[in-house]
């Protein structure tokens, strides 16, 4: 694949108003305790570098032909670190500078991100949270011995040799990803595997979490989801229950806690005179800082849609509008990964991704790789209730590190759940 250029997004064939922003964003209980307080000032950085490359992923990536999109801020920014190990000069110092982790040494960095991992990590009885990362090197290269090093220490990344024209490389690879995410993702590199192929980087993050307040599967009835070019019968779930709540005069915002409370989803939506896409344009850190703040306990009804969504994107685009350019040309600096004559650059950096959401809770997935290749081949009433039968964002979240790991915009409920 040719280094990234900027393209002009085509137009949708079918424009839908439905917009869920789905941010999976799993914090720990323990986070202060499980972060030394040395190491609180480059957690926090690599927390907002998580954010902040979701909200801009949303605004870039191209929606499915439904007008949704899913994705995974968290499992793209642990790709993205496991490449910056690999750079050096300007090409480093861009990555730095879009990751947010400028001023930091390469230490403290991958310390944040293996203290981001652990916390992440988990599996209770309600819920599970699974992390794995791989890089996959063509067998007639060799990385050099302190990324190697820093890919196991701090990224507890397997590290496999394959042979890039052997037709089952490709089969490796895929099984590993099929497996890292319990079936939910069952490929993201394709066959024959490129011959100028030097390696692939790959995050796979796997969620499932069962709501703590469940839905009542007798309480299930088709309803009208309105979109722009009319409307679609869904199965909607129905909710009682005290929840975090909040409304402005352009949202309603809820909180549906997952097994103790520690994570849960969030869902936002729009009313009926503002558009799902004007609140897709505000999200920032300090928006999202605002609607965090604004939560409070309150006795309500809300509707939901049972769906299911896989999706796909390229994040080429995306992360060079973040700032990361150098990296997708011929004159990218990997000399931290492989000697200099292996002369290199980021090809495409892939994301795939799963949500499937019914009475019982969430299970959710999302892999992402990252392709480096030869450059030598270049080319008023305290009561509410809440309809979700319109655009609406959601995310699920977990209350202390404020990380986001997966946002999605989803113009379209696709059912079948």
């Amino acid at each position: 694949m040719q280094p990234a250029k900027n393209k002009t997004k085509s137009p949708l064939k079918k424009r839908l108003i439905w917009f869920i922003i789905a941010t999976l964003s799993f914090l720990l209980t323990s986070c202060s305790n499980d972060v030394e307080s040395t190491e609180i000032g480059s957690f926090s950085n690599i927390t907002k570098a998580n954010d902040a490359i979701g909200f801009s992923l949303l605004k870039q990536v191209e929606p499915d032909e439904n007008g949704n999109i899913f994705i995974s801020p968290t499992s793209a920014l642990l790709v993205m670190l496991m490449v910056y190990n690999g750079t050096d000069g300007n090409t480093r110092t861009e990555i730095e500078n879009a990751l947010n982790v400028d001023g930091l040494t390469e230490k403290e960095v991958n310390e944040a991100a293996r203290a981001l991992m652990d916390m992440l990590h988990q599996k209770e009885e309600k819920i599970e949270v699974k992390i794995a990362n791989s890089l996959w090197l063509n067998d007639a290269f060799s990385f050099n011995d302190d990324f190697s090093k820093t890919m196991n220490d701090y990224f507890a990344a397997e590290i496999d040799a394959i042979d890039v024209h052997d037709p089952s490389s490709a089969k490796r690879i895929n099984d590993w990803v099929n497996n890292e995410t319990n079936g939910l993702i069952d490929e993201i590199v394709e066959s024959p595997l490129p011959e100028d192929l030097l390696a692939y980087i790959i995050n796979a993050l796997y969620f499932n979490g069962t709501w703590q307040y469940a839905f009542n599967k007798d309480q299930t009835f088709d309803e009208l989801f309105f979109t722009e070019n009319g409307e679609i019968e869904l199965p909607f779930m129905i909710l009682h229950e005290e929840l975090a709540y909040f409304e402005t005069d352009t949202l309603q915002a809820v909180k549906l806690p997952y097994g103790d409370g520690k994570m849960n989803m969030q869902v936002f939506l729009p009313r009926d005179n503002v558009a799902v896409d004007e609140l897709v344009n505000e999200l920032s850190e300090a928006t999202w800082k605002k609607w965090q703040e604004s939560f409070t306990e309150r006795e309500g009804t809300i509707h939901l849609p049972k769906f299911r969504l896989e999706y796909e994107a390229i994040l080429n685009g995306p992360l060079q509008q973040l700032g990361i350019k150098e990296a997708f040309t011929d004159q990218a600096d990997f000399t931290n990964m492989v000697p200099p004559e292996a002369d290199v650059y980021l090809s495409e950096v892939k994301q795939k991704t799963f949500i499937e959401v019914d009475e019982d809770g969430t299970e959710a997935a999302a892999v992402t790789s990252a392709e480096i290749r030869l450059t030598s081949t270049l080319e008023e009433d305290t009561t509410f209730h809440m309809h979700v039968n319109r655009p609406f964002i959601f995310a699920i979240y977990d209350e202390e590190s404020e990380t986001i790991l997966f946002l999605g915009l989803i113009k379209a409920p696709e059912g079948n759940v």
